[in-house]
């Protein structure tokens, strides 16, 4: 005997809301790797914008990208502490300093920074 039309919809809401609740679960497992991410870089924040001043100073397409790649995780770690108005300071030093560094302002300006 086959289930009636009932039985199959509550099947259906059930998988639903069970599909639910596993991408709420991943996406808060998501949010909770990334705080983590963003702590362990706080700790070595000095080294990072460091590093990306050393790889800034020399003009090469790839060290550019390392920069901005930094700079953008940077840029995140500061929104998660609310110091976006320090990191804007550092960035516009860099975009002063070098300004005549075409492919580095370019990456910068593509990533947002």
């Amino acid at each position: 005997m086959l289930p009636s039309r009932r039985t199959i919809k509550q099947i259906l809401d059930a998988a639903s809301e069970e599909e639910e609740q596993a991408q709420k679960r991943e996406k808060q497992e998501a949010a909770a790797r990334r705080i983590q991410e963003l702590e362990a870089l706080a700790k070595r924040e000095g080294e990072v914008w460091d590093e990306v001043e050393l790889l800034v100073q020399k003009p090469q397409a790839q060290t550019y990208d390392q920069a901005v790649k930094l700079l953008v995780q940077l840029r995140d770690l500061a929104a998660h502490q609310n110091r976006d108005g320090a990191f804007q300071e550092r960035v516009a030093r860099i975009y002063e300093r070098y300004s005549r560094r075409k492919g580095l302002i370019e990456r910068m300006r593509k990533a947002m920074l």
